[in-house]
């Protein structure tokens, strides 16, 4: 049974990805910094990525190797420097070092964004597009998450803040990121020539300003809230619309999900989430 190893286990997309595996009849091992387990694992182990020892006792018969574990907000990255590049820079050189010294090296498949590419000199952008980072989160490798923010504040009867006048983004849903995932490991065990050191953008493809963004979300919860429009952040993109026509080609992978209807299912997820923890604090 092929075996995947994936760190940063009780993140969203550790979690995710750990339950798509397993319902897909792999393996699956994921780390946690604090030790505590994933609900979707076989086994769990404690991991510092930061600590090059930390890393030996990990299995070592490991077919696939899936790098979650980050600083993934862009805000926190900007505002501490010296950990975000620690986790994300020194964190994944440890894994790299880590996959090479085992006897059969397993595919490292490590989880970028789009932060990476910079003000985008061209859209829609593809894997050709020079790298140009312009926040401490790009250099180091997931941008602030504008939807799940929207829709809590929404929740919440909060203002919706954008940063900027007219930025325009790409979003991908969860689902069709994990299905993109399970469609390369399926291509790489099948022709591993077809993955081995490539690039792929994982992308709607579809640009969408935030401002219509927030607008829809505020009109399907029928929300009282205002959306405030504040100064530009120096260190977010503000466009970007990806090409994901390679990934498509070689491996059929493509955004399925209509993007009204995933706005609509987040939506119902989050206020569950909002009203199962008002209820804890009301108890």
């Amino acid at each position: 049974m092929t075996a995947i190893l994936i760190t940063g286990g009780k993140g969203v997309l550790g979690w995710h990805l750990a339950e798509k595996f397993r319902e897909a009849g792999y393996k699956v091992f994921t780390t946690t910094k604090n030790g505590e387990r994933p609900k979707y694992t076989s086994r769990n182990y404690t991991l510092d990525i930061r600590d090059r020892s930390s890393f030996n006792n990990l299995p070592r018969d490991v077919d696939i190797a899936i790098h979650a574990a980050a600083i993934s907000r862009v805000g926190v990255a900007q505002t501490n420097p010296h950990l975000c590049l620690k986790v994300n820079v020194e964190g994944t050189l440890n894994l790299a070092e880590w996959t090479l010294s085992l006897e059969r090296p397993p595919l490292l498949i490590f989880l970028s964004s789009r932060e990476v590419y910079g003000e985008a000199s061209y859209v829609p952008v593809d894997e050709n597009h020079p790298t140009n980072p312009i926040s401490v989160y790009g250099k180091s490798k997931y941008p602030d998450r504008e939807i799940p923010s929207f829709i809590i504040n929404s929740l919440k009867r909060n203002p919706l803040i954008i940063y900027g006048k007219g930025q325009i983004l790409d979003f991908l849903h969860l689902e069709d990121f994990l299905e993109g995932i399970l469609k390369i490991i399926n291509t790489f065990l099948c022709d591993e020539n077809k993955v081995l050191r490539l690039t792929f953008n994982f992308c709607s493809g579809i640009g969408y300003r935030l401002t219509d963004v927030a607008k829809l979300i505020l009109k399907k919860r029928q929300s009282n809230s205002v959306i405030k429009v504040e100064e530009n952040r120096p260190y977010e993109t503000r466009t970007f619309i990806g090409d994901n026509s390679k990934a498509r080609s070689l491996h059929g992978i493509n955004s399925q999900v209509i993007f009204d209807k995933g706005i609509t299912e987040y939506i119902e997820k989050m206020r569950n989430l909002v009203n199962n923890s008002l209820c804890g604090v009301q108890k």
